[in-house]
This record gives structure tokens, C-alpha cells and sequence, in this order.
């Protein structure tokens, strides 16, 4: 069955939203608040984060859902808000902040300060007082804390090449009317499942024989947005992020691989024919690739299984 695409063009703005760099705006629709992003032109980004929502809910990882919109003649995507009414969304930068007074908030991009151990260390902290989303029914039992749910984030990640997972991506929720904290559902993926490739490209490495031009070499180059804090700084890679976040809970690493292991070539191609062609823009040879490098990232990760 195709998804939905929600026309929203009668919506009155309430509040346009302030962080990011794409049009967007909250509304309010039978008592609850969504926020429509409008994606660039001829960027995938829409699709991407429909796709990716999907697939987070093939391995149960709590996530803002998305569905395809239009506003007016606008193509975008909505989510409900995965903030409480009387709950706060404190960004990772606020929460990098209070555990490092001298971290730049203000910089999303090529901070080096922004490095996995940091962050690694910092769930550690947060896993002492903040618990799992409160309406997540599906958790492994192996995953107990914010921490082992992070690296099911951090998975997802390497599975659809996401590499934007900065400091503005995700976070904690503080309800104080419930007096509880919990790791903040998984949320905008948009830059993912190689969507800003060209077709040209695509066609290239889907066909090539040169081995330095395959999906799986753009595969190896997926870097994540975390830092290592050796010197020179530099971007570790996805995969890498996560066999290292892997090794602070085997548990629960092992369980999301486990999870992982369940998906079948069938349920990632499904996830793709569900998207309405005669309507949202996306080429056959987008769906080829990004169906090849999820399958791809897959093999890659169920190998660290033994390592962890």
C-alpha cells in the first residue's frame, strides 16, 4: 500500500522553526502539534526521511515518524511532535555544555570537540538519572539505558549511512509535570541512504567493474559525525562509531545486531515500493542504490558480531 501524502496547504503556521536550515514550521491538527520540513529541490531529502522512519520501525527503535506532505505546491514531510505538552527537547549541545563549559554550542559542523568518547562518557552520566521513552514497547531486554539505546541509534546510522547525527540531532526529554527524563526518540535523517548522489553517479557505481567505484567503496566512505580524539582530529567513519559505542554495552550492541539480523532483502525492497511514484520524486536508480547500500551496511555490521 503506497504512504500517504498529506496535503496541509489550508495549515496556518504557529511557529516556524528555528533550528536547521529548512523551511519548517509547527501546526496544530486535532490537538496535537506536527511540524512540516520542506525539503530542498531535487535533494531526496524527503524521501530519505520517510524511508529511514520505516526502517526504524523494521528494528522497533523508538523515532519521529514521518509521513510524505504537500503545502500548496511545496513537497515535504510532517512528524507529530515527540515532545509531551509541559515536556522540553535539551539538545545533546546544551547537555555537551553543562559536562564541558568550554564546548561550542553554536557549532554543528567540524566540531572536533564533538567526539565519541565524549559522548559515549556523557550517556554514561545521563544513564544515571534519564530512562528509555516511557511508551517504547518494543525494547530489547538487553538494552536497560539511554546508553543502550544510543547505539541502536548510532547502528541505525551505519545502516542508512546517516551522517549527520550532530549535536542539534539528538537528545534528552524532561517531562517535570512526570518528573522523568528519557532519551529522546531518534528523529531527522533526511541526510541518508546516499540521497544527495546523482543519478549519473548512481548508474556508474551500480554498473562499474572498477572496484574504487562500487556502492560498497561509497559505502566505506560513509563518516559519521562524530570525532576521534586522537591527534590530528578526524571523523570517524560509521561502522567504526559503532563497533567502538559496541564495546560499552556488548549486551545491548549485540542485541540491535540481532535485531538487524532479522531483516530480509524483501522487507528493505517493500519499504521502497511503498513510496507513491506519481507522486514524490524519486528515480528507479535512487531506489536501486539505496536499496544496495542498506543491504550492504548490513553484511558490514552483522561482521562485528564476534568483536564485541
Amino acid at each position: 500500500m503506497p504512504y500517504p501524502v498529506v496535503d496541509i496547504s489550508g495549515t496556518d503556521p504557529d511557529l516556524f522553526e528555528q533550528l536547521g536550515t529548512k523551511s519548517k514550521f509547527w501546526f496544530a491538527k486535532e490537538r496535537k502539534l506536527y511540524l512540516y520540513k520542506q525539503g530542498r529541490a531535487n535533494t531526496g531529502e524527503n524521501w530519505a526521511e520517510v524511508v529511514s522512519s520505516r526502517i526504524c520501525d523494521l528494528l522497533s527503535i523508538p523515532h519521529a515518524h514521518y509521513d510524505f506532505a504537500l503545502y500548496g505546491k511545496n513537497e515535504g514531510v510532517i512528524c507529530e511532535s515527540i515532545v509531551p505538552s509541559g515536556g522540553r527537547l535539551v539538545h545533546a549541545n546544551e547537555l555537551l555544555a553543562r559536562f564541558d563549559r568550554s564546548y561550542d554550542v553554536e557549532k554543528k559542523h567540524k566540531q572536533t570537540a564533538y567526539a565519541l568518547k565524549t559522548v559515549l562518557a556523557l550517556l554514561r552520566k545521563v544513564s544515571k538519572f534519564a530512562t528509555l521513552p516511557p511508551d517504547w514497547q518494543d525494547a530489547p531486554k538487553e538494552v536497560t539505558d539511554p546508553l543502550g539505546l544510543f547505539i541502536g541509534y548510532i547502528m541505525l546510522d551505519a545502516l542508512i549511512a546517516n551522517q549527520d547525527r550532530h549535536h542539534e540531532n539528538w537528545g534528552i526529554i524532561a517531562e517535570p509535570l512526570h518528573r522523568t527524563v528519557y532519551l529522546a526518540p531518534t528523529f531527522d535523517h533526511a541526510s541518508s541512504l546516499g540521497r544527495e548522489v546523482t543519478d549519473a553517479n548512481r548508474k556508474d557505481r551500480l554498473t562499474t567493474r572498477d572496484q574504487r567505484r562500487t556502492v560498497a567503496c561509497y559505502a566505506n566512505k560513509g563518516l559519521s559525525a562524530f570525532y576521534d580524539v586522537e591527534h590530528p582530529p578526524r571523523r570517524l567513519d560509521t561502522i567504526e562509531t559503532f563497533r567502538r559505542a559496541a564495546k560499552q554495552d556488548s549486551k545491548a550492541a549485540k542485541a540491535w545486531l540481532d535485531r538487524l539480523n532479522l531483516i530480509t532483502d524483501d522487507s528493505v525492497n517493500n519499504i521502497f515500493q511503498g513510496i507513491p511514484s506519481d507522486q514524490i520524486r524519486i528515480s528507479n536508480l535512487a531506489v536501486q542504490f539505496a536499496v544496495q547500500l542498506i543491504l550492504i551496511n548490513k553484511t558490514r555490521l552483522i561482521s562485528i558480531w564476534e568483536e564485541i
